[in-house]
């Protein structure tokens, strides 16, 4: 797997949605949980809700 280039930002703005698009393309590229986190240097658990779905804010 390829390094990312910047670890996964904590806020909700556009710049989460790449990460959450990259992680997701690691994750469909074969990429386990722990690798993926590993790689953007967050948790496991910050990797995994990232992975979810999202959900409706209302």
């Amino acid at each position: 797997m390829a390094r990312p280039r910047e670890s996964l930002p904590d806020g909700g703005s556009g710049k989460q949605d790449g990460c959450r698009a990259q992680a997701r393309a690691l994750r469909a590229g074969g990429g386990s949980v722990p690798e993926i986190a590993e790689l953007f240097g967050v948790t496991r658990q910050r990797t995994s809700a990232l992975l979810e779905p999202e959900r409706d804010a209302g």
